[in-house]
């Protein structure tokens, strides 16, 4: 797996969002989640990205923020990487807030330019 978001909370639990898991130009990126519980030293799903992406991710504390670009396009017609659009979601491109208490995500805003992509994140509390 390469390209995906990993962050980690306080408590020591690690999340991991989305990413590649190989080089094939036509299969797109995977939605997949999971977290790791180092109490029960165990790894399980958590709830998928909206769409298949990869991804880059910190954490404040409380919550996982996932930025995402190069999002699979089921429709195949046009690539989401610089610029084109998800027909489920609109821009690839975008900054989620992930909630781990209740297993969700919202969709804060796009990213500045269309462009971006493959980049790094952290956060400060």
């Amino acid at each position: 797996r390469k390209l995906h978001g990993a962050a980690g909370l306080p408590d020591g639990r690690l999340f991991v969002f989305g990413g590649r898991i190989g080089d094939e130009a036509r299969v797109g990126p995977i939605a997949g989640a999971e977290a790791y519980d180092p109490s029960a030293d165990a790894w399980h799903d958590i709830r998928p990205l909206p769409f298949g992406a990869c991804a880059c991710a910190c954490s404040d504390g409380d919550f996982v923020f996932v930025c995402t670009w190069g999002a699979d396009n089921p429709e195949g017609t046009k690539s989401t990487k610089r610029g084109g659009k998800d027909p489920r979601v609109g821009e690839a491109g975008a900054l989620w807030r992930y909630d781990p208490a209740g297993d969700g995500y919202e969709r804060l805003c796009g990213l500045p330019l269309p462009e971006w992509y493959g980049f790094a994140m952290c956060a400060h509390s």
